[in-house]
């Protein structure tokens, strides 16, 4: 079986459960900005899954298995539990099914990224580096695990570079062993 990296290298279309939440929901508006047609559902609707409508993804609320694209890579929110009916479709119907992790190991590899670790803070201070960068005149793009008031969003679309790779500011999660 392929890696999660090697089939994002191959553009595959991307599908992700739980993007209602604050971080998939960032992830999935990187993944558009970066060119990848991306799908995306929740259990509830929200303020996160409008934003994922509104830049023109297609994003639902619930479960319709059915619209999960048949060529896609599926990724889920460290939320969804394994008994997930689109989890489970997905696998069922030979559709590759990873973890968040593999996906955002695939985007920090692509950016020069800024990750901000610690036990408490790490929203605020994320998002003041990525403040102090914009107004330094870098321009990053950023993933925030909350919506910041100046940018009404939890992610920041940027063209800034640095040492030749687009620039990222991210918190480093250290959920799920992941860290």
């Amino acid at each position: 079986m392929n890696s999660a990296i090697d089939l994002l290298e191959s553009r595959r279309p991307v599908h992700i459960i739980g993007a209602g939440g604050v971080g998939m929901s960032g992830l999935a508006l990187l993944l558009h900005q970066l060119g990848y047609r991306v799908s995306a559902s929740d259990k509830n609707p929200g303020p996160y899954l409008k934003k994922l409508i509104k830049q023109n993804i297609t994003a639902y609320a619930g479960s319709k298995p059915g619209e999960i694209p048949g060529d896609a890579v599926v990724f889920y929110s460290s939320a969804i539990p394994p008994s997930d009916e689109e989890r489970q479709y997905a696998s069922r119907n030979g559709l590759p099914v990873f973890s968040r992790h593999p996906l955002i190991e695939f985007i920090t590899s692509k950016f020069y990224t800024i990750a901000v670790a610690g036990a408490h803070g790490k929203t605020t201070t994320a998002a003041w580096v990525a403040e102090l960068l914009v107004e330094a005149g870098l321009d990053p793009t950023a993933l925030i695990g909350g919506t910041l008031h100046s940018w009404q969003s939890n992610f920041r679309s940027g063209s800034g570079q640095v040492e030749g790779r687009p620039l990222l500011v991210i918190e480093a999660d250290e959920s799920d062993r992941s860290f």
